[in-house]
């Protein structure tokens, strides 16, 4: 049961973290984006979400920082809350769907961090409230 537990948590992330990637370059940001997934690390300081990925890593400070990184995506999901219409980087306004899509992603991807983080610190025995 673990062992598919691990490879569900496994896939959840990487899906979603790729879905994020999607809807974040509808923005106008494709080139950055795709570096950033091949290299597995952010080209630019605003790109800063997806060092969410370092949470594979088997060492405690590296899931923690990339859990805590993973958490300023809160700041695209405020901004893009507050500002609709979507206007930054683009030449013209989102659709609807694509506004949903951004705002769900971030939301999903906000929660499956959280869950893999607490899922990653558990596997490893290490509890943050003793």
């Amino acid at each position: 049961m673990k062992k598919y537990l691990s490879w569900m948590m496994d896939c959840t992330f990487l899906i979603v973290y790729v879905w994020l990637m999607k809807t974040l370059s509808l923005w106008g940001l494709e080139y950055i984006v795709v570096f950033s997934f091949f290299l597995l690390i952010p080209l630019l300081p605003f790109l800063a979400p997806f060092l969410g990925i370092l949470m594979f890593f088997n060492n405690k400070k590296l899931i923690i920082t990339g859990y805590l990184l993973s958490l300023t995506a809160a700041i695209y999901l405020v901004n893009a809350i507050k500002s609709y219409p979507i206007r930054i980087y683009m030449e013209g306004e989102m659709t609807d769907e694509q506004y949903l899509s951004l705002i769900l992603s971030l939301v999903c991807y906000l929660f499956i961090s959280t869950a893999f983080f607490i899922y990653r610190m558990r596997k490893l025995n290490y509890h943050l409230f003793k």
